[in-house]
Formats: C-alpha cells, structure tokens, sequence
C-alpha cells in the first residue's frame, strides 16, 4: 500500500533495499544462492557508522 502510493505521488524511481545483519561474511555459493533464490544482488557493507542511534526494534516486536 505504503508503496503503491509513493509510486503514484513522487517523482522519480522507487528502489527497495533490505539489509541481512550478520557479524560474518557470507561464502561465495551462500550468496549465489540466496540471489539466484530470491532474484537480489548481495553486497558487503564491512563498516557502518550510524549517523542517529539505531532504534531497538524487540519493542515493535
């Protein structure tokens, strides 16, 4: 719903993304595999500096 409606009032292209938070590297064929599954591109952010704290998201949950 909540995408159908920007699609139809913003200017421009929508783009989706989604993050697996892991404290290791995905070996090559788990990659492979999870894009060849679910049709995404896999990338590595080996860093990430938070500019605003992080919600604790178990409250929504």
């Amino acid at each position: 719903m909540l995408k159908a409606a920007l699609e139809k009032s913003a200017p421009g292209r929508l783009l989706e993304k989604a993050f697996i938070v892991t404290n290791g590297m995905l070996p090559k064929p788990e990659i492979e595999k999870l894009e060849n599954a679910h049709g995404i591109r896999v990338s590595a952010v080996l860093q990430s500096e938070p500019s605003n704290k992080i919600p604790d998201l178990r409250d929504w949950f």
